[in-house]
């Protein structure tokens, strides 16, 4: 009796081990077929899936005519039905979680911020005279306004010639005078001022801009000139005499 029981136990821990190991090794399990036209292809042998039958990685399931299949995978319990003409490999993920993964990478790409363009450190403003180059590492050529220079290019500006910078990052001007050569760097050779105006389309270039000058200097000497006239017409007004002849200062 107990060689029974011994033999009965080591029986079911075997079926036990060999099912662990087939549900290690296996992905998918069949869970409904219709008709009778279905061809299970696992390696070089061939037959009739029927329910419950477990699928490997590399398995093949064909639904011929009038006939279906429904797989399912073990991990994550999705659920494939293969159609009348249809034919499906066994991957080692199910298609569920293949399509669950790209659903987060697209929005994780769609999470992705953009990142600015790096922005040149100078622009050509405006180029005077006869000798203007700029070398971008190829050589001197003519300098054009809008060229981009990075840091390293060098300007020159030749005899009785002259060559503006803009400079974003600062947001200045800077000019490269007669018979001089600049080396672009990442650091602007000037500051933002109030009184540095960048030529713009309708300022023509080679019209100085106009200093900027604080309104209550402009108030002031408004008062002065207009305060004058106002005493002169107020005096006037006042006259007995009226008779509009400018006023004299004793």
């Amino acid at each position: 009796m107990m060689h029974v029981k011994t033999f009965s136990g080591c029986l079911l821990a075997a079926l036990l081990a060999s099912t662990s190991v087939a549900l290690a090794n296996d992905i998918a399990i069949v869970s409904k077929v219709g008709g009778k036209n279905v061809t299970w292809q696992h390696g070089d042998a061939s037959a009739a899936p029927r329910v419950q039958t477990l699928l490997g990685a590399g398995d093949s399931i064909t639904a011929g005519k009038g006939s279906f299949v429904e797989i399912n995978y073990l991990a994550d319990n999705c659920t494939i039905r293969v159609n009348a003409g249809g034919n499906m490999v066994i991957g080692d993920a199910s298609p569920c979680s293949a399509a669950a993964q790209q659903k987060a990478d697209a929005a994780k790409a769609g999470d992705a911020k953009l990142i600015p363009a790096a922005v040149a450190p100078a622009e050509v403003m405006d180029a005077k005279g006869p000798v203007t180059r700029v070398n971008k590492g190829d050589g001197m050529v003519a300098a054009s306004v809008g060229d981009s220079l990075k840091a390293g290019d060098e300007v020159f500006a030749g005899k009785n010639s002259s060559v503006s910078l803009y400079f974003a990052s600062a947001q200045c001007s800077y000019t490269v005078a007669a018979s001089s050569v600049y080396k672009v760097t990442d650091k602007a050779p000037c500051k933002a001022s109030t009184a540095n105006v960048v030529p713009t389309a309708d300022v023509p270039s080679e019209i100085d801009p106009v200093p900027l000058v604080p309104p209550l200097a402009i108030l002031g000497l408004g008062a002065v000139v207009v305060g004058g006239a106002a005493a002169v017409i107020i005096v006037n007004e006042n006259d007995p005499s009226n008779d509009n002849s400018p006023a004299t200062l004793d």
